[in-house]
């Protein structure tokens, strides 16, 4: 019986370890100008100001928005405006969203330019503390500032990636568990009169 206990343990350990590892994730690169891409002047006036953000969260299966916990990780970058210029996290932001309209299905690291058809809108809210917020379509204002440089979407992107993933509570205790009880089996397989035990 323990024989067959430590054997069920042990096989278990590394599909446990795996699955704690990784999990299938997005990474979504996004590019804001303060040109607007349809004319000579845009809606909300035109100018130097540009902005990026990679954005990783869980993959969507079957629901079809992505809210703030449900992102890994976020990084935004803003430069050449008046106001907001600097990084921000996700913890410089009040909300950060997005709905699927059509999102493709990606091989592993094949990497697909987004248009609206996949996507609605990726918006991005501020806390008021110089991050970007949205106040149109694919539109933000640096800073958070009405009025302040409009930053135009530009492009979007998607990744299927593999992402390093936190445990969920009860894979890791019995990761753990099963762990402590093979060190203890060998400790007492490998100490004195240990021939003498049965398995």
């Amino acid at each position: 019986m323990r024989k067959r206990l430590l054997c069920g343990l042990l096989a278990s350990v590394p599909v446990l370890a795996t699955n704690a590892a990784v999990a299938d994730t997005f990474t979504f690169e996004l590019t804001w100008s303060g040109q607007w891409a349809y004319g000579p002047d845009g809606p909300y006036g035109n100018s130097d100001a540009k902005a990026s953000a990679v954005v990783v969260v869980e993959a969507p299966a079957s629901d079809p928005n992505v809210s703030m916990d449900r992102i890994r990780s976020m990084t935004m970058t803003v430069g050449d405006a008046v106001v907001g210029n600097g990084t921000f996290s996700q913890r410089d932001f009040t909300s950060i969203s997005t709905s699927y309209r059509l999102l493709p299905t990606l091989a592993l690291n094949e990497r697909f330019w987004l248009t609206s058809y996949n996507l609605y809108d990726f918006t991005f809210f501020g806390k008021g503390n110089g991050a970007p917020t949205q106040f149109a379509n694919y539109t933000l204002w640096s800073g958070g500032v009405q009025g302040s440089n409009a930053l135009y979407m530009s492009s979007m992107y998607v990744t299927r990636t593999l992402t390093s993933a936190v445990p969920e509570p009860a894979t890791a205790a019995l990761l753990l568990g099963g762990l402590a009880l093979v060190g203890a089996i060998a400790r007492r397989r490998s100490s004195p009169g240990a021939d003498n035990l049965r398995y």
